[in-house]
C-alpha cells in the first residue's frame, strides 16, 4: 500500500513537472568582420584552409553524445554567426596583432588547427652553377 502511494506520488510530481515545460532560448553573438590583409596569396589560401575546414568541415572523429531525459527548467544556446567564428580565426592566428598576416603566421593557425597533418618543407629556389 505505501509502495503504491509513492509511485502516485512519483507520478504526479513527473506529470506537473512536464506540464511546466521547459524555457529554451537561443542567442546569437555577431561582431563586424575584423579587416585583414594577407602577406602573400599562399598565406592567405592556408589561412582560410584550416579556417574553412576547422569551422565547416568534418572532422573525422566519432561523437558521442550523452542525453538524459530530465526536464530542467532552463535551457540556454549561444549561436556564434561566421563573422565572430572568422575575428576568433584572425585573432589566433595574427600572433603579433598588426592586421597583417605572415606566411609564418598562416602556417602556425594551420598547424595548430591540424596538429597531426603532415608538414611538406618550404620550397627554396636552387642556384644555377
Amino acid at each position: 500500500m505505501k509502495a503504491h502511494r509513492l509511485f502516485r506520488g512519483a507520478i504526479c510530481l513527473l506529470f506537473c513537472v512536464g506540464a511546466v515545460g521547459c524555457v529554451q532560448t537561443t542567442s546569437v553573438k555577431d561582431s563586424p568582420r575584423a579587416a585583414v590583409t594577407f602577406e602573400t596569396a599562399a598565406g592567405a589560401q592556408i589561412f582560410y584552409e584550416a579556417y574553412l575546414s576547422k569551422n565547416y568541415g568534418r572532422s573525422g572523429k566519432g561523437n558521442l553524445i550523452v542525453y538524459v531525459d530530465i526536464p530542467l527548467p532552463y535551457w540556454h544556446k549561444e549561436v556564434k554567426t561566421d563573422n565572430v567564428l572568422f575575428n576568433d580565426a584572425i585573432s589566433a592566428a595574427d600572433t603579433n596583432h598588426d592586421g597583417i598576416i605572415s606566411d609564418d603566421e598562416a602556417r602556425a593557425y594551420s598547424a595548430k588547427v591540424h596538429p597531426n597533418a603532415p608538414r611538406s618543407a618550404p620550397v627554396v629556389a636552387a642556384k644555377a652553377s
